[in-house]
């Protein structure tokens, strides 16, 4: 094993970078380090370098005297770190890179009319995969197919065809937690207000509109019936509020 390697192995166990270890696939980095490993000294000193940096990062947290917030925020910044280095391999280095290199191969080496189709596919491919890791897994909703195995042909626009399920998949769950609060929230107060408002408004109108087969008039006698059923209602909640005040002074 070469000092570079040694130097990307060790650092790549600290750090768990899935992108170093993506990119040491490219012939074009294997070049760089075979040119790096020319000079032992600098590959050296960068090996001790993050050597002690981790060792410090280690000694800080292991201590009793560090804050636990200051771990908190560490352990939060280790998990988003790894979220984002994932993120970044999956989306810019395999499904990107390598995607478009595999298509380009496909092609014959020539560009064409598939590069256009290619970059529809891919911006579906990384709105796709933000709406899984960013809406769906958060709030442990619907469940969308992320494939990180394969890659497959643009033209037929997979990538398209699956974010028109996880989109669909999430409107639908949506929808349903929606219900789900109307029910709980808000349906409630409507029956409240269908029972002692809409239903007995409409029972005035229809009496008085029978009586004087009159619908002006009905309405006009509705209007005053419903006014003067406020009102005995307004009273009646202002003289409960003042009971329930004169109780608590009392006591």
């Amino acid at each position: 094993m070469s000092a570079v390697e040694n130097t990307n192995k060790k650092s790549n166990d600290k750090i768990k970078s899935v992108t170093l270890n993506h990119l040491q696939n490219y012939s074009s980095v294997q070049k760089v380090m075979s040119i790096a490993q020319s000079f032992p000294v600098v590959i050296g000193f960068i090996q001790w370098a993050m050597e002690s940096e981790i060792n410090l990062v280690n000694r800080i947290l292991d201590s009793k005297m560090t804050p636990a917030l200051l771990k908190y925020m560490y352990a939060r910044f280790i998990t988003l770190f790894q979220k984002v280095d994932n993120l970044f391999e999956f989306l810019v280095l395999r499904e990107g890179v390598d995607s478009i290199i595999k298509d380009f191969q496909n092609h014959n080496n020539r560009m064409g009319f598939w590069v256009f189709w290619f970059y529809i596919d891919y911006m579906a491919n990384v709105f796709n995969t933000l709406l899984i890791e960013f809406v769906i897994k958060p709030f442990k909703s619907v469940s969308g197919n992320q494939s990180k195995d394969k890659i497959t042909s643009s033209e037929n626009l997979p990538n398209v065809k699956e974010l028109t399920v996880t989109t669909r998949n999430i409107s639908n769950d949506i929808q349903g937690k929606a219900m789900e609060k109307y029910e709980i929230l808000f349906k409630p107060t409507t029956d409240k207000l269908n029972n002692e408002f809409f239903e007995p408004a409409m029972k005035t109108y229809h009496d008085n509109l029978n009586k004087s087969q009159n619908i002006p008039k009905a309405l006009y006698t509705t209007g005053i019936d419903i006014g003067n059923l406020t009102l005995e209602k307004l009273n009646s909640m202002k003289n409960n509020n003042e009971s329930i005040t004169k109780t608590n002074q009392e006591n």
